[in-house]
């Protein structure tokens, strides 16, 4: 996330208040680090009907529309893009599911669906699955959910999910950790 400009927050205030150049200085700032993060939930083998450059485009496109819900700072835009870029790729795996008829659920480990640590994204079912899974968890423990959103849909740090999160970073591992033995009780283990 480092590579966002610090003045990503100053962006979003004046494309909030209508200046024009904004726009296409927040799209420059912004684009290429959410075109890293789609590219991380995008397997090789099941691309999800997108090209990482649709996925970033029909996100960011969502995106703009929520000028009138301003940002309040580069995490918000993040969080929120997490948020959107989720609802994209769970909205294409639903609309490719509901062709093939009888498509079933697979289990997936975390170990799989950590941000940090996975070199493929998950395929359709398995997106599916970790879907299902934090809607059940956000209904027990919407921080560790939102939490899980921001590092694994978002490509956060634990830094940076727990100043957006306004928790210490101890606090971020604790949820963390819950969230880990939460989703893995619910889609169990890939061996």
């Amino acid at each position: 996330m480092s590579a966002v400009p610090t003045d990503l927050t100053q962006l979003l205030v004046r494309w909030k208040n209508g200046d024009p150049s904004a726009e296409s200085a927040l799209l420059e700032a912004a684009y290429p680090v959410l075109k890293m993060i789609a590219a991380k939930h995008m397997s090789e083998r099941d691309r999800i009907a997108f090209a990482v450059t649709e996925l970033v485009n029909e996100a960011y496109l969502r995106l703009i529309e929520q000028r009138q819900r301003p940002f309040a700072n580069r995490g918000h835009f993040f969080a929120i893009a997490a948020r959107v870029m989720r609802r994209v790729l769970i909205d294409q795996v639903r609309e490719r599911a509901a062709e093939k008829r009888g498509a079933g659920w697979v289990q997936v480990s975390m170990g799989q669906a950590q941000y940090q640590g996975a070199n493929e994204g998950l395929d359709g079912d398995q997106l599916l699955a970790l879907d299902q899974a934090l809607a059940q968890l956000e209904s027990v423990r919407p921080r560790a959910a939102k939490l899980v959103e921001l590092r694994y849909f978002g490509g956060l740090t634990f830094d940076e999910a727990a100043t957006d999160c306004e928790i210490s970073l101890a606090t971020a591992k604790r949820d963390w950790q819950f969230a880990v033995a939460f989703l893995q009780d619910r889609l169990g283990r890939i061996v």
